[in-house]
């Protein structure tokens, strides 16, 4: 179960990569959606994290998406990366995988990769495609971040059994209705923005966008003000020569 200070802090985080980009006002926020209005073209879009320690059945994440497409409002959802409500692995759901050999085609490194789908995902996935984005919490090992995967079907090859073998009657090989293979992921940064994927059905992707300002910029701004209240009123000290002094003799 994801904890409200947590919930707080992805929302935080997100809004923080939205507004770097420079290309959108946050209307409101809440402990599991961020609305915001485009500034070039005016159109809302509604960024929802859909797992249900946030919004509760994935139907209401379904009910969601139809009230925002019947207002004109595009929607994209970014899942919470727990590993249990979403994006969970495999290998924890399936005891039986080491000795299934329906997944003879795969090496054990892949195998160990495949998640197990949930039904927030499988929904997300019916209007996006294999394509979904998550918010990776912090770790020991991995830092805040919005983390976009490319997913492959996973194929169940039953070839092994043979007549007289237990399911043998009804086995066929098949792609997995529960089991994806993540085989592509893009961090999301540093800043962050909207890409329109349906026009019709008010569907967006969260990408990469660069930064509104260059951070170098922004320092050597908050530095020149520094440097301007440090030596105002002192003869010959304009803004640039007051910058030039204060920096190195910082």
């Amino acid at each position: 179960m994801v904890k409200k200070a947590e919930k707080e802090h992805a929302i935080k985080f997100i809004c923080g990569r939205l507004e770097d980009s420079g290309n959108y006002k946050i209307q409101k926020k809440d402990l599991s959606s961020i609305l915001v209005s485009d500034l070039e073209n005016g159109s809302n879009i509604e960024l929802i994290i859909p797992n249900r320690s946030f919004i509760g059945a994935a139907k209401n994440y379904t009910n969601r998406l139809r009230f925002n497409r019947s207002n004109q409002i595009y929607t994209s959802p970014v899942l919470y990366k727990d590993g249990k409500e979403a994006f969970g692995r495999m290998c924890d759901t399936n005891k039986s995988w080491r000795t299934d050999k329906s997944f003879k085609r795969y090496t054990p490194q892949q195998i160990n990769q495949m998640i197990h789908l949930r039904k927030i995902e499988k929904e997300i996935i019916g209007h996006f495609g294999r394509n979904l984005t998550y918010f990776q919490p912090k770790t020991e090992r991995l830092e805040d971040s919005l983390i976009s995967y490319d997913f492959e079907k996973v194929f169940l090859d039953r070839s092994h059994l043979k007549p007289g073998d237990p399911g043998y009657e009804y086995a066929r090989n098949e792609y997995a209705k529960d089991y994806l293979l993540p085989t592509n992921k893009e961090v999301i940064g540093p800043a962050a923005e909207f890409r329109v994927k349906n026009f019709t059905g008010f569907l967006a992707h969260l990408v990469s966008a660069e930064l509104a300002v260059n951070p170098s910029e922004v320092c050597r701004q908050e530095l020149m003000e520094m440097a301007r209240s440090a030596y105002s009123g002192m003869p010959g000290m304009d803004d640039q020569t007051a910058y030039d002094y204060f920096v190195d003799n910082d």
